[in-house]
């Protein structure tokens, strides 16, 4: 009985060990990311500034493509 209640610890420890829930990898405080955001349209700066006043005033949102690295 006993040997059969150590290997059920053992399998249910080992199943918790593996078990990650989404986004542990992305938010461990433990870790520092690298993140990089390239916006390839000329002027970005001023389409940003132009689109957020528009936002602002008229509730129209416009987005901007962008290349995204992680780590």
């Amino acid at each position: 009985m006993s040997r059969l209640f150590i290997i059920i610890f053992l399998i249910t420890q080992f199943a918790i060990g593996l078990a990650q829930t989404p986004g542990d990898k992305i938010f461990n405080s433990s870790i520092i990311h690298e993140v990089r955001i390239t916006v390839s349209t000329k002027n970005y700066w001023d389409s940003l500034t132009y689109y957020k006043e528009l936002r602002d005033t008229t509730d129209i949102t416009n987005y901007m493509k962008a290349k995204l690295e992680f780590d």
